[in-house]
């Protein structure tokens, strides 16, 4: 056992890494900080009055790109083929190697940057300022239906009777839902497996192969929309209970698929990645 894990190794292995990787994590800390604060100084500027519900989603995206991205800054070099010789022959498992990098990217740099981003967001909601932020946003990065009704009621274009077939759909799927912070890092389980499987030009990679596999996905749901109105058609129509049922019953598919079974797979194929790869 003491071969595969050893907590002792695993804890040097984890201060090791800290230790070589702090600065570019501070520095992409404050590059975040920057963002937000740079948003904020547009709302000032504009005259602009920011709610809570309006800054939680894109605070959301702001927290998850900086996450998704984690994983390419920190270890860009480790799978590399002349400069990651070092990582490979370090004298610890494949499965320590594995821990420390989930340590490292998916519980201390989230923790630290969404605790920072939204203390910032706190403080700047406390000045005495005609315009500008207000609210609290913790409740809402921490809760599924707290997130989920302000993402129904942001918009202002939609009806009262749109926003009761949301809330249905929204309903149907709840049990299934996690926090933000939580699915965005289960999401970070694929950009994690992407790092480890490409050498070189990790991002631009990624990208062709989101772009890809997103393409693919478009066009299977295109089809299949096509052949079910087509099988629609024939049968008569379909009374808006059915269309409700139908489409709660996809969220649900999608929800479970990509929140639950998409991240253990990413995971397993990850540490595999690590395992096999030579140097």
């Amino acid at each position: 056992m003491n071969a595969i894990l050893n907590i002792h190794r695993l804890g040097l292995l984890i201060r090791k890494e800290l230790i070589e990787k702090y600065k570019i994590l501070l520095i992409f800390l404050a590059i975040a900080v920057l963002i937000y604060l740079m948003a904020w100084s547009f709302c000032i500027i504009l005259g602009i009055d920011s709610s809570a519900d309006t800054r939680a989603i894109w605070t959301v995206s702001l927290l998850s790109f900086c996450c998704y991205l984690i994983p390419y800054i920190a270890y860009k070099n480790e799978n590399r083929r002349i400069e990651g010789v070092f990582y490979g022959i370090a004298p610890v498992s494949a499965l320590e190697k594995f821990i420390s990098m989930l340590v490292l990217c998916m519980l201390l740099f989230p923790a630290v940057v969404t605790v920072l981003i939204l203390s910032v967001d706190s403080l700047l909601t406390l000045l005495p300022l005609e315009h500008g932020y207000n609210g609290q946003m913790w409740p809402l990065i921490f809760s599924s239906e707290s997130f989920i009704s302000s993402i129904i009621h942001i918009n202002l274009e939609i009806s009262a009777e749109e926003a009761t077939y949301i809330e249905r759909i929204f309903d149907s799927i709840s049990p299934l839902s996690l926090t933000p912070y939580t699915n965005m890092l289960l999401g970070q389980t694929l950009f994690i497996f992407l790092a480890t499987l490409f050498r070189r030009h990790k991002i631009g990679f990624t990208l062709l192969t989101y772009c890809g596999v997103s393409f693919l996905i478009s066009i299977a749901v295109i089809v299949t929309a096509i052949l079910l109105i087509n099988s629609i058609d024939k049968a008569g129509g379909i009374t808006e209970e059915i269309f409700l049922r139908w489409t709660a019953d996809a969220f649900k598919i999608t929800s479970l698929v990509g929140t639950y079974i998409a991240p253990v797979i990413f995971l397993a194929l990850s540490y595999l990645r690590i395992k096999k790869i030579q140097y």
